[in-house]
């Protein structure tokens, strides 16, 4: 799969900076149902720090401390993510402190994301 994952970075990098319009500024982009082990996180994260992407929603995907890695590292350079949104995925405390830590920290630098949504996360629940 990973042309694939090629394809869409390339994608990203080309849809952000020829066909935004007044009418499509951004893009939501969902990823489910699919296994992300770290090199799909390093093919995507150039492209994902420089799109145009308003709305983040990643779910069910093993690979848990990548997944908070990725985020971590999306949110500091991209400044248009103002929505978070992880489904169906097994936290660890400390991916959620990475996870928060990014949002704080972004927050704080007047770059707000407006809305996280956490959908089957915590096994057993919240702590």
């Amino acid at each position: 799969l990973m042309p694939y994952w090629k394809e869409l970075a390339s994608a990203l990098r080309h849809w952000s900076e020829y066909h935004t319009s007044p009418y499509c500024k951004s893009l939501d982009i969902f990823i489910r149902y699919i296994e992300m082990p770290q090199a799909v996180f390093d093919i995507l994260r150039p492209a994902f720090e420089r799109s145009r992407i308003k709305f983040l929603f990643l779910d069910n995907n093993r690979h848990t401390g990548d997944m908070a890695e990725f985020v971590e590292k999306v949110l500091q350079t991209n400044y248009s993510i103002s929505k978070l949104g992880f489904g169906t995925t097994n936290f660890t405390g400390e991916d959620m402190k990475t996870v928060c830590g990014a949002i704080e920290s972004r927050n704080a630098g007047d770059h707000f994301i407006k809305s996280l949504g956490l959908e089957n996360c915590f096994e057993g629940g919240i702590d």
